[in-house]
Protein backbone atom coordinates (compact mmCIF):
# COMPACT_ATOMS: atom_id res chain seq x y z
CA UNK A 1 0.00 0.00 0.00
CA UNK A 2 1.32 3.49 -0.79
CA UNK A 3 1.97 6.06 1.97
CA UNK A 4 -1.20 7.59 3.44
CA UNK A 5 -1.72 11.24 4.38
CA UNK A 6 -4.23 12.35 7.07
CA UNK A 7 -6.60 14.21 4.76
CA UNK A 8 -10.14 15.35 5.53
CA UNK A 9 -12.78 16.47 3.05
CA UNK A 10 -15.36 19.14 3.88
CA UNK A 11 -18.66 19.01 2.00
CA UNK A 12 -20.73 22.17 1.63
CA UNK A 13 -24.17 22.64 0.13
CA UNK A 14 -25.51 26.17 -0.38
CA UNK A 15 -22.70 27.41 1.86
CA UNK A 16 -23.68 25.12 4.75
CA UNK A 17 -21.99 21.92 6.00
CA UNK A 18 -23.65 18.73 4.72
CA UNK A 19 -23.97 16.29 7.63
CA UNK A 20 -24.23 12.48 7.31
CA UNK A 21 -23.10 12.34 3.69
CA UNK A 22 -21.05 9.42 2.40
CA UNK A 23 -17.94 10.52 0.55
CA UNK A 24 -15.70 8.33 -1.58
CA UNK A 25 -12.65 9.11 -3.66
CA UNK A 26 -12.21 7.31 -6.98
CA UNK A 27 -8.67 7.47 -8.39
CA UNK A 28 -8.21 8.64 -11.96
CA UNK A 29 -5.30 6.20 -12.13
CA UNK A 30 -7.25 2.93 -12.37
CA UNK A 31 -4.18 0.90 -11.36
CA UNK A 32 -4.76 2.23 -7.83
CA UNK A 33 -7.59 0.19 -6.37
CA UNK A 34 -7.61 0.96 -2.64
CA UNK A 35 -11.00 2.27 -1.56
CA UNK A 36 -11.03 5.67 0.20
CA UNK A 37 -14.01 7.18 1.96
CA UNK A 38 -15.69 8.58 5.03
CA UNK A 39 -18.91 10.06 6.44
CA UNK A 40 -19.37 13.74 7.17
CA UNK A 41 -19.98 15.03 10.70
CA UNK A 42 -22.09 18.02 11.81
CA UNK A 43 -19.42 20.37 10.41
CA UNK A 44 -19.58 18.64 7.02
CA UNK A 45 -16.11 17.16 7.50
CA UNK A 46 -15.24 13.55 6.77
CA UNK A 47 -12.03 11.95 7.93
CA UNK A 48 -10.83 9.86 5.02
CA UNK A 49 -9.97 6.20 5.53
CA UNK A 50 -8.37 3.76 3.13
CA UNK A 51 -9.94 0.28 3.11
CA UNK A 52 -12.11 1.51 5.99
CA UNK A 53 -9.34 0.90 8.49
CA UNK A 54 -6.28 2.99 7.65
CA UNK A 55 -6.54 6.72 8.43
CA UNK A 56 -5.79 8.91 5.43
CA UNK A 57 -5.56 8.78 1.66
CA UNK A 58 -2.74 8.16 -0.74
CA UNK A 59 -1.46 10.84 -3.12
CA UNK A 60 -3.17 11.20 -6.46
CA UNK A 61 -5.99 12.82 -8.41
CA UNK A 62 -9.49 11.65 -7.58
CA UNK A 63 -13.10 12.03 -8.59
CA UNK A 64 -15.22 12.79 -5.51
CA UNK A 65 -18.55 11.00 -5.13
CA UNK A 66 -20.98 12.30 -2.49
CA UNK A 67 -24.30 10.72 -1.50
CA UNK A 68 -26.84 11.33 1.24
CA UNK A 69 -30.04 9.31 1.40
CA UNK A 70 -32.71 9.10 4.06
CA UNK A 71 -35.41 6.45 4.23
CA UNK A 72 -38.50 7.80 5.96
CA UNK A 73 -40.71 5.15 7.55
CA UNK A 74 -38.20 2.33 7.12
CA UNK A 75 -37.61 1.77 10.86
CA UNK A 76 -41.34 1.39 11.47
CA UNK A 77 -41.66 -0.95 8.48
CA UNK A 78 -38.84 -3.19 9.70
CA UNK A 79 -40.21 -3.17 13.26
CA UNK A 80 -43.60 -4.36 11.95
CA UNK A 81 -41.91 -7.14 9.97
CA UNK A 82 -39.90 -8.14 13.05
CA UNK A 83 -43.21 -8.49 14.94
CA UNK A 84 -44.52 -10.64 12.03
CA UNK A 85 -47.24 -8.01 11.54
CA UNK A 86 -47.49 -8.13 7.75
CA UNK A 87 -50.70 -6.11 7.68
CA UNK A 88 -49.13 -3.22 9.61
CA UNK A 89 -45.96 -3.42 7.51
CA UNK A 90 -47.93 -3.19 4.27
CA UNK A 91 -49.78 -0.11 5.58
CA UNK A 92 -46.54 1.79 6.27
CA UNK A 93 -45.38 4.11 3.52
CA UNK A 94 -41.62 4.07 3.12
CA UNK A 95 -40.04 6.83 1.10
CA UNK A 96 -36.41 7.25 0.11
CA UNK A 97 -34.96 10.68 -0.58
CA UNK A 98 -31.60 11.78 -1.96
CA UNK A 99 -30.27 15.09 -0.66
CA UNK A 100 -27.54 15.41 -3.29
CA UNK A 101 -28.04 15.90 -7.03
CA UNK A 102 -27.52 12.69 -9.02
CA UNK A 103 -24.49 14.08 -10.86
CA UNK A 104 -22.50 14.08 -7.59
CA UNK A 105 -23.43 10.48 -6.73
CA UNK A 106 -21.95 8.83 -9.82
CA UNK A 107 -18.25 8.53 -10.61
CA UNK A 108 -18.96 8.89 -14.33
CA UNK A 109 -20.84 12.19 -13.84
CA UNK A 110 -19.39 13.97 -10.84
CA UNK A 111 -17.69 17.26 -11.72
CA UNK A 112 -15.79 17.14 -8.42
CA UNK A 113 -12.09 16.40 -8.74
CA UNK A 114 -9.36 16.85 -6.13
CA UNK A 115 -5.67 16.21 -5.76
CA UNK A 116 -4.27 14.70 -2.57
CA UNK A 117 -0.64 15.46 -1.77
CA UNK A 118 1.58 14.94 1.26
CA UNK A 119 0.75 18.50 2.35
CA UNK A 120 -3.05 18.20 1.97
CA UNK A 121 -5.05 18.73 5.17
CA UNK A 122 -8.72 19.62 4.54
CA UNK A 123 -10.07 19.81 1.00
CA UNK A 124 -13.42 21.53 0.44
CA UNK A 125 -16.03 20.54 -2.16
CA UNK A 126 -19.45 22.00 -2.92
CA UNK A 127 -22.52 19.95 -3.89
CA UNK A 128 -24.96 22.84 -4.35
CA UNK A 129 -27.84 23.30 -4.73
CA UNK A 130 -29.71 21.72 -1.83
CA UNK A 131 -32.26 19.18 -3.12
CA UNK A 132 -34.69 16.54 -1.85
CA UNK A 133 -35.31 14.04 -4.63
CA UNK A 134 -37.64 11.09 -4.06
CA UNK A 135 -36.15 7.78 -5.16
CA UNK A 136 -37.78 4.39 -5.61
CA UNK A 137 -37.90 2.22 -2.49
CA UNK A 138 -38.43 -1.49 -2.88
CA UNK A 139 -40.25 -3.18 -0.01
Amino acid sequence: MPPLYPVDIKVLQDGQPLEDANVSLRPLDKSLSWGIGGTTDAQGTAQLWTHGQYRGAYAGTFKVVVAKEIKEGEKEYIAALDRNDTQAANAIKVQMFSFVEDKFTLESQTPLEIEVTSSSKTIEVDVSPAVKIEKPYMK
